[in-house]
Parts: structure tokens; C-alpha cells; sequence
């Protein structure tokens, strides 16, 4: 009978995926300082990674982006229905 491993190690499971990673800090910088302002050389840089870990886990700085902003976006809507929810039939008060 063949013994059961996990192929994940337990501290792999702790550090974030390259992709989360760059994601994290491309937010961070698009959100401070703009997003034509920041180029991937600054991102991975800031990051940890390499070139290719960007590549691969975005296919272009405009897909990067894009992850951003719809993040950005469900992260707003859900503040919005948060704010709404906690005082229903109360305008002023949302």
C-alpha cells in the first residue's frame, strides 16, 4: 500500500503564491502612485520575482491591471453593501 504525502510542503502552504505577490504590491504601487506611472521592472523589483513569475502569472502589465481593478472594484461594492446593509431604509445614515 502506498503511503499518502502531500505534495505541498507545509511552509510552501505559508508564503503567498508569486502571482498573489505581485498582485499585493502592483495594488499597493497602482493605488500610490498610479498605474501608467509604475512599470513591471518596479513590481517585481518590489515584489521578489523575476520577469518570467510576472509573465506567467499575468500575460501583460494591461492583464495585471485589469486583476487590480477588479479587485478594487468587488472590494468597493462589497464596503457599498456593507454600509447600505448596516442601516436599511436610512439614506442619511449609509
Amino acid at each position: 500500500m502506498k503511503s499518502i504525502e502531500p505534495r505541498i510542503k507545509a511552509d510552501e502552504l505559508a508564503q503567498p503564491r508569486a502571482g498573489e505577490k505581485i498582485l499585493r504590491v502592483a495594488r499597493d504601487l497602482f493605488y500610490r502612485q498610479g498605474i501608467r506611472a509604475i512599470g513591471v521592472d518596479e513590481i517585481v523589483r518590489r515584489a521578489g520575482v523575476t520577469k518570467p513569475s510576472l509573465y506567467r502569472s499575468f500575460p501583460s502589465k494591461d492583464e495585471l491591471a485589469a486583476s487590480y481593478l477588479r479587485q478594487y472594484d468587488l472590494e468597493f461594492w462589497a464596503r457599498f453593501d456593507e454600509a447600505v446593509a448596516a442601516h436599511p431604509g436610512d439614506p442619511r445614515a449609509q
